[in-house]
């Protein structure tokens, strides 16, 4: 009888650690994708032209340009986590109407892009800088300005070294990803036990190789070559205002914050799309097209007033 107790024991033991563990791998799976489904959408209300190039990390981008008028300035937009390129089409059309041009791309890992997984803006910030280079290229003597939303705000900076510009609008950046992976495993995959979430981040953190709540270099915002209008959600579930406020810190003069009430953790071009217009484009007529504005303010903070 105990020779059969035995391998009954082991196997019962054996099965509870392993089923959990695939269902955790499952899920970790979920999460870092790659999320290449959803099908690009190609607008025919506006010029586009297809761009692929490649960074320095050897990933493969795929995009648009939209050309703008001679002198009006570029305009870099970044889409956000599990995202393509079709959400940021909203703001690809009101900055084409300004007259900017305009570059929009799919991250690795999504859209048309290549990558087996995603990286929240970790190795997405080489994605960026191998876009702004294009740009250079492409608009000699223009300036440019970067527009990020959530995981495309984190990728200007996720290198403790932001990508450089001549202004910048970033929208609800995340500092630590708990909160959000732990209200998605609750609310939609029903794992609420702390020890399996623990698990689960432990996971997540092996298969792409740095902890996800401590990669996120604040202080790269001290390295923005450009004014900034910081965005923010006053109800956003994932990210916390003193999270925001943390990053705003940082940030050199002249900044602005902007703080949407009612509103919870969205893309703002969609959810308050007339409010965004406004602000969006005040701030880029201000410093993409001022003046020298921000060399003035920049040469008077040099000198301490």
């Amino acid at each position: 009888m105990k020779k059969l107790y035995y391998p009954l024991v082991f196997f019962f033991l054996f099965a509870s650690a392993l089923f959990p563990a695939i269902y955790l791998w499952k899920l970790t799976s979920f999460f870092i994708g790659p999320f290449h489904s959803e099908k690009i959408y190609r607008p025919t209300d506006i010029p586009v032209y297809d761009i692929t190039f490649q960074d320095d990390l050897g990933a493969i981008l795929k995009g648009w340009l939209v050309p703008g008028e001679k002198g009006k300035g570029v305009v870099l937009i970044l889409h956000g986590y599990t995202r393509n390129r079709n959400i940021l089409l909203r703001r690809a059309r009101f900055l084409h109407r300004e007259g900017y041009s305009v570059m929009l791309f799919d991250f690795q890992g999504h859209g048309e892009s290549s990558g087996d997984y995603v990286t929240f803006g970790y190795r997405e910030s080489h994605n960026v800088k191998a876009a702004v280079s294009l740009l250079r290229q492409k608009y000699p003597g223009e300036k440019l300005a970067i527009i990020g939303t959530s995981m495309g705000a984190v990728s200007v900076f996720a290198d403790g070294k932001a990508a450089q510009a001549d202004a910048y609008v970033l929208e609800s950046p995340f500092l630590i990803l708990s909160r959000y992976f732990s209200v998605q495993l609750s609310d939609f995959y029903g794992v609420k036990s702390p020890v399996l979430f623990f698990f689960f981040k432990t996971l997540l953190d092996m298969r792409v190789g740095f902890d996800v709540d401590h990669f996120v270099p604040r202080e790269g915002l001290k390295t923005l070559t450009g004014p900034l209008l910081l965005v923010a959600a006053r109800e956003d579930r994932f990210i916390t205002l003193p999270e925001i406020q943390s990053f705003y810190i940082f940030a050199p003069k002249p900044k602005e914050l902007w703080i949407i009430d009612g509103m919870d953790h969205s893309d703002y071009s969609h959810t308050v799309s007339d409010q965004y217009e406004k602000k969006v484009l005040a701030f880029l007529q201000m410093y993409l097209r001022g003046s020298g504005v921000w060399e003035q303010q920049k040469h008077l903070r040099d000198r301490g007033h």
